[in-house]
């Protein structure tokens, strides 16, 4: 009987033990679906706003509005390969936040690590990096002193100024000294807080705040799309910061981080960053740094650089009045047939009436040196030394003239190869090049009726290649160090090194390589 009890009672303990291993079991079952059940046929939830180039929302043909820029299709492209679909909706950062602490957004983009938003979010590896810096009203940069990178001494000036900024509402910069200064109460004065960049730069404009702090890329888009660059300059800061995704902890298990952190070494080692960064990111840089003075001024004196050698070439060989002017302006047409086939809205030469005024005015100016020159000449017996001395001095001018437009326009083809979103750029970038500089030379010679020397005998169109090449390497070598100062150093190194590569060639006498080896 005590046996028949004992077997009774065993049963009843494995019975109950089995029962809460189950339930632990279950437990442990329903903790993991927990953190994962809120991602329904693996979509994502994502907010955007505002943030030129990283998001931008423009309006289809057909009138739907769609989204993209450099951050929205790295995301898409991340995602995919982490195996889920993004979902957008427009939402202002400081809500992302919000909603990321609340647990109704799954995740954003475009985030600097802090630690206190570790205490409600994962953390991606980062996916990009930025800049951050300031930026106040024309003149006002003179009376900021510090150094770069030095943020204690740039807050003791903005402390002293008694400046009011402008900064999106909860976005964290590249300095934790700014960060702490911009979170506590004692400083509340200082800082109004914005749904966005846009809204930024605005109130700097309409002269509501003194200045704004944010994202370097996005707030000199802004500043130059709205057509504010010659109200509002830039006080360097010298900090930057690496840019990740973060993930809701309510929503989001650490092992979908992972894929994403997974998805993300991918997306960098496929070469899909560096083509989107190129396609989004370098236009812009390149725009910015294109339209400042210098480049102005060194694209005008290129153009002008052809036209004038176009002249002497037409004084030498005795062209009538009409055929100097026009091969003039037949020297510098490359440019002309380049935004012609990258199908360009308005050609460059049509941006402003300077060039083709400018093209006038130094033809003109050019012919009345030369017929003054002739004019004091014509009673006097020229050496055979004299004359062989000027007719050298006009080659060199011709050369050295087509040696800095060649070399301008070398620099010129590759930008617009990269605004006209050419892939890859290493093959697009030195073909436009050679199109650019080439193509005026080449008709020159045909009108003329010699031989194009350019394709016979100069060592032209490899020049432009070389240089056309190198220029489009560096730009999609590292494109995580590529700034308007970066673009502008290397710009002119290219400038600079074409140029003496052809002066060289001329002063030695290089040939092209021939075709026929026999000859």
């Amino acid at each position: 009987m005590k046996s028949k009890w004992l077997i009774v009672l065993s049963l009843f303990i494995a019975t109950i033990l089995s029962l809460d291993t189950f339930l632990h079991i279950n437990k442990t079952y329903a903790k993991s679906e927990k953190n994962t059940s809120h991602i329904k046929n693996d979509t994502m939830t994502i907010g955007w706003f505002y943030l030129d180039p990283y998001f931008i929302s423009k309006k289809s043909p057909g009138g739907a509005n769609s989204l993209s820029g450099l951050d929205v299709q790295l995301t898409r492209s991340i995602s995919k390969m982490a195996g889920y679909i993004e979902e957008y909706s427009y939402i202002p950062w400081g809500t992302q936040i919000k909603n990321l602490k609340d647990g109704t957004q799954h995740f954003a983009g475009t985030a600097t690590y802090t630690k206190k938003r570790t205490k409600f979010v994962h953390f991606s590896k980062p996916y990009r990096k930025e800049e951050n810096s300031f930026y106040v009203l024309k003149g006002e940069g003179s009376k900021f002193y510090f150094k770069p990178g030095n943020m204690s001494a740039f807050l003791k000036e903005v402390k002293e100024h008694n400046l009011k900024i402008a900064v999106t509402a909860g976005w964290a910069f590249a300095s934790d000294e700014i960060n702490k200064f911009i979170s506590n109460p004692k400083n509340k004065n200082h800082f109004v807080e914005t749904k966005g960049t846009l809204d930024n730069v605005n109130l700097l404009v309409r002269g509501h705040v003194d200045a704004v702090l944010d994202d370097r890329v996005a707030a000199s888009t802004t500043i130059w799309k709205t057509g504010n660059t010659d109200k509002v300059e830039e006080v360097f800061l010298g900090i930057g910061v690496p840019i990740h995704f973060m993930f809701s902890k309510k929503l989001v298990s650490e092992d979908v981080v992972k894929k994403f952190n997974h998805a993300i070494d991918q997306v960098r080692n496929d070469g899909t960053y560096a083509t989107l960064t190129q396609e989004y990111l370098f236009p812009v840089l390149l725009l910015q740094t294109i339209e400042r003075p210098w480049f102005f001024a060194l694209e005008a004196m290129a153009i002008l650089a052809l036209s004038l050698s176009g002249l002497l070439i037409a004084y030498r060989e005795k062209f009538n009045l009409f055929g100097a002017i026009f091969i003039a302006f037949v020297s510098m047409s490359g440019s002309i047939v380049r935004d012609l086939l990258v199908n360009r809205p308005k050609l460059g030469i049509m941006l402003t009436p300077f060039y083709l005024t400018g093209i006038l005015g130094i033809t003109a100016i050019g012919i009345a040196i030369m017929w003054a020159h002739q004019q004091f000449l014509r009673n006097k017996k020229l050496s055979r030394k004299h004359q062989k001395h000027v007719n050298t001095s006009i080659d060199w001018g011709i050369a050295l003239l087509e040696a800095f437009g060649g070399a301008a326009f070398t620099v010129t083809g590759v930008i617009m190869a990269l605004i006209a979103k050419l892939h890859p750029l290493w093959l697009w970038g030195p073909i436009l090049a050679v199109i650019t500089t080439s193509v005026g030379a080449i008709l020159r010679d045909i009108i003329r009726g010699k031989p194009v020397a350019i394709l016979k005998t100069q060592l032209h169109g490899e020049v432009t290649i070389l240089w056309g090449l190198f220029l489009s390497v560096i730009l999609t070598w590292n494109p995580d160090i590529m700034t308007p100062e970066t673009m502008l150093f290397w710009v002119l190194i290219t400038v600079i090194g074409s140029f003496i590569t052809r002066v060289v060639i001329k002063y030695l006498d290089i040939k092209a390589i021939p075709f026929n080896l026999k000859k």
